[in-house]
């Protein structure tokens, strides 16, 4: 999924801190007894971009990433389908 928006650079501390709330790349972060992993798997974030894959991660990482960008200064986002969008 990609969002496009209208913020301006985002924080690489905040950007770190979703990344370790969300992602889980060396898969140590205790699960309950679920199927999934309920973790994203990347994030990549450019001016007027952000580029993730969600994975199994709750709806809630996505609204923390929509909080992100708002407090960045974006007043609009528009979900695109994929990468290459």
């Amino acid at each position: 999924m990609v969002l496009s928006n209208d913020a301006g650079e985002v924080d690489l501390d905040v950007i770190e801190q979703w990344f370790q709330r969300w992602c889980d790349p060396d898969d140590v972060l205790p699960r309950p007894k679920e199927l999934f992993s309920l973790s994203a798997h990347s994030l990549l974030h450019t001016l007027g971009r952000v580029s993730t894959d969600l994975g199994t991660a709750p709806t809630k990482a996505l609204h923390d990433l929509l909080d992100m960008l708002r407090d960045a200064g974006a007043r609009e986002a528009l979900v695109l389908a994929g990468r290459n969008s």
